[in-house]
Parts: structure tokens; sequence; C-alpha cells
């Protein structure tokens, strides 16, 4: 995601001082409370190496972008900060060693917990501020009166806590009534959100409007113009015109990707077999079957290959029912089935996947074949996201809801191979970090069901039973 600036540049640097501000805090705490009033300065190059990976954290967190959040997200992104940055010093000073002289455990046990709490009251604190110094964010949600849907009121409804919004529908075959939008209430926010059911001429007419007010536009990205998003600017003799590049990761990215992925999934294999160990031993005393399971899932250029996953079911749970999607309160999950699936750690033998180069770390999700022959023909350039190899994590799981539709999740899919760069890889994989704690973004059904109703009322003839996608 892209860093989004505040509408005054004051704002900004007021944000990142007070950042530096609550690791300097952090930091003096920690030093004092265990080396006494001159213990802050047992280190010169420490406060430096925690200032430094703080703000990158946050950034990867996004807490440097305008975007709106709710207290649960702030406090989980918080928590995954903190541990990282932490991890991440204490690495850096074994490698820095002996330039770096490390304190005992003590410190970084205080200084998480103080880190933790200061970054909390700093973010109220910079609200606050945010509040006060560029007023309450507005936002005008249209949508035509010709659909009959909740985007709308879903936009509006989900923001009121974090900024004053609110949702019109319009006739957009009455030109008075759009007029009237013009002068009335298009006037009265600064932002404006254009749903996908305003007609293209009419879209473009408010994206115009509001260019000229420089109001800030959120449009829903379409999947037809996704394979138009990589894209560079060329001249031909004095004409500027776009360059559509392939829909696919280049020979270069493709082999950056594939040395990261053996290397990180050797490093989690090696470092992770303590736990394999543990988890092996829990699933065998609490249910008869086998420790593994897998199941047949399709990767890049739809090739099919076998998933590895934690067996968290009874044995044999499809056995009378077929390829069935887990419920929220399944009953075929076992006990300890539940916790590996809370904290995703059924999904670790998935990078012996990623060693095999089936996988890979990052990636659209893998999905069955008999789901994937309806998704095809029901999501518009579905079978792009098959250009790249299925992923143990991505784009659409660490931003996605547990009530996603398969159609956003999609979309989140185009927009990561779309965009794609090794930090992004890198972002997603810290962003996992605080998904894992996030119950909203937990895999079940949720709207896919929704989803499935449509699949089955449609008039096809191969299409999945109801009961098959319930």
């Amino acid at each position: 995601m892209d860093i989004k600036l505040h509408n005054d540049i004051f704002v900004d640097f007021v944000i990142v001082l007070s950042d530096i501000l609550a690791v300097i805090i952090s930091y003096a705490l920690a030093a004092m409370l265990l080396f006494g009033q001159t213990g802050m300065f047992f280190s010169l190059q420490l406060p430096a190496i925690y200032i430094t990976v703080t703000l990158i954290m946050l950034y990867t967190y996004e807490f440097y972008t305008t975007q709106k959040r709710n207290v649960q997200e702030i406090i989980l992104s918080i928590l995954a900060v903190t541990l990282l940055v932490n991890a991440i010093t204490i690495v850096a000073g074994f490698v820095l060693n002996p330039l770096l002289t490390l304190p005992d455990k003590q410190f970084f046990i205080i200084m998480a917990v103080s880190m933790f709490v200061f970054l909390c009251l700093d973010k109220v604190i910079v609200s606050v501020f945010i509040k006060y110094a560029e007023g309450k964010a507005e936002l005008l949600v249209i949508e035509s009166k010709a659909v009959d849907n909740a985007l709308a009121r879903k936009i509006k409804y989900a923001y009121v806590k974090l900024h004053q919004a609110w949702y019109i529908q319009i006739d957009v075959e009455d030109k008075q009534a759009v007029e009237s939008l013009l002068k009335n209430e298009f006037k009265q926010y600064q932002s404006i959100f254009i749903c996908p059911s305003i007609p293209e001429d009419l879209s473009k007419q408010l994206i115009s409007e509001a260019f000229k007010e420089k109001k800030q536009i959120y449009i829903i990205p379409d999947f037809r113009n996704t394979s138009l998003m990589k894209k560079e600017i060329t001249i031909f003799d004095d004409t500027p015109v776009l360059r559509i590049k392939s829909f696919e990761l280049s020979q270069y990215e493709k082999i950056i990707k594939r040395v990261f992925d053996i290397i990180t999934a050797s490093i989690g294999i090696i470092a992770g077999l303590p736990l394999y160990l543990l988890i092996a031993f829990l699933i065998k005393i609490d249910s008869k079957g086998p420790v593994f399971y897998y199941q047949e899932r399709i990767t890049t250029d739809r090739k099919a290959f076998k998933m590895y996953k934690f067996r968290t079911m009874v044995e044999n749970a499809e056995g009378s029912t077929g390829p069935v999607l887990a419920s929220e309160n399944d009953k075929r999950i076992t006990r300890i089935g539940k916790i590996l699936r809370t904290f995703r750690l059924d999904e670790l033998p998935q990078l012996f996947n990623v060693l095999t180069g089936a996988m890979s770390i990052v990636g659209p999700r893998p999905e069955r074949a008999v789901f994937i022959e309806q998704y095809c023909g029901y999501i518009e350039n579905y079978d792009k996201r098959f250009v790249v190899k299925a992923g143990i994590t991505g784009q659409a799981q660490v931003y996605g809801r547990y009530m996603t539709t398969p159609e956003d999740k999609t979309l989140y899919d185009l927009l990561y191979i779309s965009n794609y760069s090794f930090w992004l890889d890198i972002k997603i994989i810290l962003l996992t970090v605080k998904a894992i704690f996030d119950k909203e973004s937990a895999e079940g059904v949720g709207r896919a069901q929704e989803f499935c109703k449509r699949l089955d009322s449609a008039e096809t003839e191969d299409k999945v039973p109801l009961e098959k996608c319930v």
C-alpha cells in the first residue's frame, strides 16, 4: 500500500516525532529500572536501532497512511510491532557483536511491555490531535437506486465510528437528481465513494467534479481492468501512451521469489521442529487417525498437487459428504484441531510444499478443483490468479475478513500479482503475524455461503450442489 500523507505536512511530522518519543521514553524507563539513573547511556547504538526498526515496522503496519481502523486492529498491530521490533533488535545485536553491547533478557522484556503501553498511549493522543488538526473525516457513499444491495450501507456503517459518513441512492437516469446531488450533498463531504452500480459516464462526471473540488475519491477496482494495472508510461514521438505489461512475474522476480521461498521454508522447518513434534504428539492422543492430512489443491498453471496439513478433523471427515467447506462450529473439528486452526498452526507442514516448489510462502490461497470450476464461471478474471504459485499466506488472507466474499478475495489476489515486489512479500509476512490473532480473518465460510447460494440458483448443469458449498 502506498503511503498517504495527511493534509498538512506538520501533522505527519508530529506523528513520526511522537512515535520516536514513545520509543525513547520506553528505552529510558527500561534502562533506568535495571541500571539506575545513568543506565540509559549504557549504549548509544541500541536506541538508534530501536527507533529505526520501530519506524519501519509502523510503516509496514500502515500507521503512516490515512487508513481507518478500529481499536482492536490498532492494538493487534502495535502488539505485532512491539514483538517484531524487539526480536529484530536482538538479532541485530548478535550480528553487530562486539560492536554493540546487549543487556540481559530482563531489559528486553521490560522494553517490550513499556513499548506496547507507550505506543498505545501515543496512538490515542495522536488520534485526538489529528481530529483536532484536520477535523472529522467526512465521506459520502453514492449508489444507484437501480440496484438493491447493501454495499453503500456496509461502507457507511463499517466506518461510522471512525469518521462521519453517509450514503445516498440516486436515480442515475434523472438529470435533475444528479444536478441536485452535485450542488448540495456533494459539496458537503471531503471524500466521495462511488459504488460500482453508478454508470461509467456518470462515474466519470462525479470523478471530474471531485477532482475540481480537491476531494478524495474512492472506487472499487473492476475485474475487467485489473489486467491493465501493470502498466508504465512511455512516449511515441511526442504522444504519451500506456504500455501494458504481461500480467505475470518476470523471470528475475520468479528467481528472487524462489530463492526467498527456499531459505524461508528451510529456516521455518528447522526452527519449528520441536513444535512439529509437540503438535504431532497432541494430535495422536486427541483422536484416532494420522498426524498429517493431505488434500489435492491447485497451484500455478492450474497444476494439481498434494497440500499437506496437520489433521484437525476426525478421520475420514468428508467420507459421507464429499467436498464441504468448514463451518464456524463444525463438529468434525477435533479439540486440538480448533486450537491449531485458530492460530493457523495446521498449515505449518505446507513449508514442505514450498520446498518442493508446489507452493510459495506468499501467493493466492490454494483452492480445490471442485470449487475452482465454479469460480471461473462466475468471477471475472479468476483464472489469472494461477499465473503465480499458491501461497501459505497472501494479501487476501491478511486484508480479508471472515466474511470476505470470494470475489473480493480474488481481487486481492489479482492486485497482489499486478503490484508484486520482494518487499510486498516481506510486508505480507509481517502482517500475517497480526492476522493470526485476528478472529475476523480466521478461515471459514462466512459470506462464501452467500456466494455458493448464487451458484446453486444459477442455471448450469455442472454446478456444485448447495450442500457441497456450505
